[in-house]
């Protein structure tokens, strides 16, 4: 990774080491290609991990502006990564996403005065949960609204949402300004979920480095994203033979390469 690092034209503008009081966060740059990278990432030492074992959910108001089919106005999220993503703090008046938001627009639009530039955020474990919940507020905000698509990429992450943010979560992927891949490399964090959790965008299994796991990998077999209609509401079950049926087509009939 530091050899990739040093041989791309990216730059660190800013790195916080994941510390007892605070979640490790890096604010990375490319000129060339006007691309502002945010990577969250924690520590096992940490009292902040046990925030990636909370089960508890939270009510917060629906980010998105316009109005669409089924909207509601509140979501349930993670309460753990909310509470320190949302919370203000006494010294600034301003909370934790305002504070990363203000960081990404600034060197964004350094390099784009516009504003147009590109946005990835990514992160591991419970850095995953942190750059799922931002990517989709930084998606549904008005203030990001000159950038064409916000790139997630979450590598074990830990489940962050209810139905209710799953369908939010997935209009704004359906308008194209949220593009988001969640990585499983069988990380125990993410496996502790409530029932009621569910997974958001592109999920992806990474296979082992075998022969048997190079050819799934190479023609996505464990490749799959959640059908609308299997995300449970109150008038509706699991769709689990939609789901399957949808999956079994993306993986085998047309392979994604």
């Amino acid at each position: 990774m530091s050899n990739n690092l040093i041989h791309s034209d990216l730059e660190i503008v800013r790195f916080r080491e994941a510390t007892q009081s605070d979640i490790g966060c890096t604010f990375m740059i490319d000129r060339v290609k006007k691309l502002v990278s945010v990577t969250f990432h924690v520590t096992s030492e940490s009292p902040n991990h046990w925030l990636s074992k909370s089960k508890n959910l939270t009510s917060k108001c629906n980010p998105i502006s316009v109005d669409y089919v089924g909207k509601i106005d509140t979501i349930e999220i993670h309460a753990g990564v909310a509470w320190y993503l949302m919370t203000k703090r006494k010294g600034t008046g301003t909370s934790k996403m305002q504070e990363i938001f203000d960081m990404i627009d600034l060197v964004g639009r350094e390099m784009a005065p516009s504003g147009n530039y590109q946005l990835v955020i990514s992160g591991f474990s419970l850095g995953g949960a942190f750059a799922t919940i931002v990517g989709f507020y930084a998606a549904a905000s008005d203030r990001f609204a000159h950038i064409r698509k916000v790139k997630v990429f979450a590598f074990d992450s830990t489940v962050v949402g209810s139905s209710s943010f799953v369908h939010s979560h997935r209009f704004v992927e359906k308008t194209g300004k949220l593009q988001h891949a969640t990585f499983s490399c069988n990380d125990f964090c993410c496996l502790l979920r409530k029932p009621s959790l569910y997974d958001v965008g592109l999920q992806v299994e990474l296979n082992r480095l075998s022969a048997i796991g190079r050819f799934c990998r190479q023609r996505a077999f464990h490749v799959r994203y959640r059908l609308f209609s299997s995300i449970p509401t109150s008038s509706r079950h699991h769709d689990f033979i939609g789901e399957k049926i949808v999956n079994f087509r993306a993986n085998i009939v047309i392979p994604i390469h």
